[in-house]
């Protein structure tokens, strides 16, 4: 995808990989400064495959040593290191 992909798209990239692993109504209060760990909503076990995803509808790639918590916690902080 283009990397000036607009926020809303993006947005929703995010929402439809948390959809299709969790529960709807984990994921029907989600708004761009919710905590996605705090929630539930990703894991130990499913954020590898979440960057994966991101990695791929971006085209960007996420070097380990920019792996940090502060990068994927919410939608507005994986949008900016994403997207910019």
């Amino acid at each position: 995808m283009d990397a000036k992909m607009g926020k809303e798209r993006f947005y929703q990239i995010v929402m439809d990989f948390v959809a299709q692993n969790k529960p709807l109504s984990m994921t029907e209060t989600l708004q761009e400064d919710t905590d996605l760990f705090e929630t539930g909503l990703l894991d130990s076990f499913s954020v590898i495959e979440f960057i994966m995803y991101l990695e791929n509808a971006t085209n960007k790639e996420m070097p380990a040593a920019e792996f940090t918590l502060d990068n994927i916690k919410t939608m507005h902080s994986i949008y900016s290191y994403f997207i910019g």
